[in-house]
């Protein structure tokens, strides 16, 4: 190229440059027309914890009240922001920087560092409020839930666990609904005692399992003893002790059940034939007697009922005495101790009347045999008359009320001699 030609090219120069400036702008506009700046929501992003330990570190537990998730608005390019979507930001609040309201700031991040300068992001929710508690501790008893039954004629003991107590740590607010600590032990048809271990669990008064994040249980597991029984059945033998009031007589007795089922070890009630009841007074009583009786205050030791709340209804009717009289005549009357040498006399005006006492039905159809008067003339030697008390030998639950008297006349019985004699 000669000087010629390079002259040319400055020919024009400020035209030139204008035209330049003005192809540049062209270009400018054209590039934001394009990809111009867009603003797009984002939600349901999770908000990471971080540096909770700061809080239980002290003491405390925590749950998250609100800000769980976040939700924001992302301003920048089109084709910057189009691209996104929640899966590209990070959520956290930093809890060892908690306000005196409990809350935390929220901060969002892309968690590509490049595009940070390109776009602006705004949070829809700033902060996570939290709620604090002190941890306490309670002792709770383990109660054994048992699940299916065991073999045929034997019964289930009382379950063992070992431990018995368990320590739990949590929120006051969780371990106020805690009623008891729960294992559950399968039986399996199993017909021996058995060992086993079980995990354990905390309940509520519902009987709903509570699996709280913030529930501490002393130990997972506890071993439980399974004792179980062979099964027989047996009598119940009812004794009453004392008598009836004067003029009063038992009429009856009944009770229920007459048997009962019982459990324990075998070479124990191998032994055992009859469960006996022998406390119930009927002293001086003059009315019915009605009661129930728990039946586990008479069996043994370490003999067990298989219903160990189970009651005996006792019924005893008890009715008071009637008398009826009856008629006496001298040939009803046994003569006793009479002497061979001697001739016994009774003398009776008019029968004698002898009141019996007893139940409306054993005096039914009672005749003076059923009394069996006698008279005792044993100690009688010598002739003459007397007055001689009666003797009476009535039958079960008569008595003869009253005395009577009979007049004895002896008279000697010996052949006479004569004077030739």
């Amino acid at each position: 190229m000669n000087i010629f030609s390079k002259l040319k090219l400055f020919d024009h120069l400020g035209l030139k440059l204008v035209a330049l400036v003005l192809a540049f702008l062209a270009w400018l506009i054209v590039m934001n027309i394009d990809d111009y700046k867009v603003t797009r929501n984002f939600s349901n992003i999770k908000v990471e914890q971080k540096n909770g330990g700061a809080i239980e570190n002290q003491g405390y537990v925590y749950d998250v009240v609100d800000g769980e998730e976040v939700s924001i608005n992302v301003r920048g390019p089109r084709s910057v922001v189009e691209g996104l979507s929640a899966a590209d930001f990070r959520a956290y609040a930093d809890l060892s920087h908690l306000s005196v309201t409990n809350t935390a700031e929220i901060t969002v991040e892309p968690l590509n560092q490049g595009i940070a300068s390109q776009i602006t992001i705004e949070n829809l929710n700033t902060t996570m409020t939290l709620s604090i508690e002190e941890i306490s501790s309670v002792e709770l008893p383990v109660k054994v839930v048992t699940t299916g039954d065991v073999a045929g004629s034997h019964a289930l003991g009382t379950c063992v666990p070992t431990p018995n107590i368990i320590t739990v740590e949590g929120p006051e607010s969780v371990l106020s609904g805690i009623t008891e600590i729960r294992a559950v032990v399968n039986l399996n048809n199993s017909a021996s005692t058995f060992d086993e271990v079980v995990n354990i669990s905390a309940f509520d008064a519902y009987g709903k399992s509570l699996e709280d994040k913030h529930i501490k249980l002393s130990t997972s597991q506890v071993s439980v003893n399974v004792p179980v029984y062979p099964t027989k059945e047996v009598e119940i033998d009812l004794q009453t002790q004392g008598t009836p009031a004067e003029g009063y007589s038992v009429v009856s007795e009944s009770y229920n059940p007459q048997k009962v089922v019982i459990y324990g070890d075998a070479s124990i009630i191998g032994r055992i034939n009859k469960i006996t009841v022998s406390d119930i007074s009927i002293a001086g009583a003059e009315d019915n007697i009605e009661k129930n009786v728990m039946l586990s205050s008479y069996v043994p030791d370490r003999v067990y009922l298989l219903d160990m709340n189970q009651q005996m209804a006792v019924n005893i009717a008890i009715e008071p005495h009637v008398q009826k009289r009856v008629a006496c005549n001298e040939g009803d009357i046994t003569v006793k101790g009479k002497k061979d040498r001697l001739k016994y006399k009774l003398s009776i005006p008019a029968p004698l009347s002898v009141s019996a006492s007893g139940l409306a039905e054993d005096l039914e159809g009672i005749t003076i045999s059923d009394l069996k008067p006698i008279l005792n003339v044993e100690g009688y030697e010598l002739p003459g008359e007397y007055d001689v008390k009666l003797q009476f030998e009535p039958k079960n639950k008569i008595k003869v009320v009253g005395e009577y008297t009979v007049k004895l006349i002896i008279e000697d019985d010996t052949p006479a001699t004569t004077e030739e004699n």
